[in-house]
């Protein structure tokens, strides 16, 4: 007889928590259809890259962006890169100016605020980006602006750099 009582408990207690876990479900879906508007994100004004990072509108929450630190690439950093980085090929303003858009208006933003070019030394930023690029699908010349845009950012001094 205890052991009936107890197993009738249990399974009330298991309906009781299946109930709650489907309300909370439910609320949490509606919520996520509210905000959807709200958090959208804008496209790059500039065609872009596509790529498959996870859209901001599906947290059921609105994300918080600090400011991003925006570092227009120019000619200076093109003739930087090239006397700092002679093995790289194929470096231009135009390839630079790919990856500052990847940055700071495409997939690197898409999950979180833009760090702080600056704030990390190359290494630091390889590891970074071949972590990053994967998780945002990045195809291999989208990472490749990237990476040339951050070390080109990087190869000039009076930007501050270590």
């Amino acid at each position: 007889m205890k052991r009936t009582a107890q197993f009738i408990l249990f399974f009330l207690l298991l309906i009781f928590v299946a109930c709650i876990t489907k309300k909370k479900t439910n609320s949490t879906q509606t919520t996520t259809n509210q905000s959807q508007a709200a958090v959208k994100p804008s496209e790059p004004a500039s065609g872009g890259f596509q790529n498959a990072a996870p859209s901001v509108s599906n947290y059921p929450f609105p994300m918080v962006k600090l400011p991003v630190f925006n570092y227009e690439p120019t000619e200076a950093h093109v003739v930087a890169m090239q006397s700092k980085y002679p093995q790289l090929d194929s470096i231009s303003l135009t390839k630079l100016e790919s990856g500052h858009r990847i940055y700071n208006s495409g997939a690197c933003i898409k999950c979180h605020a833009a760090k702080d070019v600056l704030a990390f030394d190359e290494l630091k930023w390889a590891i970074i980006i071949g972590d990053m690029s994967m998780r945002a699908h990045l195809a291999d010349i989208e990472k490749d602006a990237l990476v040339k845009y951050i070390l080109a950012i990087k190869a000039i001094p009076s930007n501050g750099n270590k």
